[in-house]
């Protein structure tokens, strides 16, 4: 689906604290994304969601691939933010 977008295309624009969940830009993305701050919106239902390589895409399906470098192959959400409950 996402196969656009690699963990070393990814991790080479974005940092990602699995501690917080934030992500925050590498680089100067454009002038309302400038290195150094978070990246992405948060939407009208509470989720954040990052334009990259001209897709929005959810931050929570970004982490998965940044940490584990796979696309979720199934949905993957989480629960009132709690670490370590995600719905694969």
């Amino acid at each position: 689906m996402n196969q656009f977008l690699t963990q070393h295309d990814l991790q080479s624009v974005l940092h990602y604290n699995p501690l917080t969940g934030v992500f925050t830009n590498k680089i100067d993305r454009n002038p309302r994304a400038p290195k150094g701050a978070p990246a992405g919106y948060t939407n009208t239902i509470g989720y954040t969601v990052i334009q990259i390589n001209g897709r929005k895409i959810h931050a929570h399906r970004l982490a998965w691939l940044y940490m584990t470098g796979k696309w979720p192959l199934h949905e993957i959400d989480h629960i009132n933010r709690e670490i370590g409950r995600a719905h694969v």
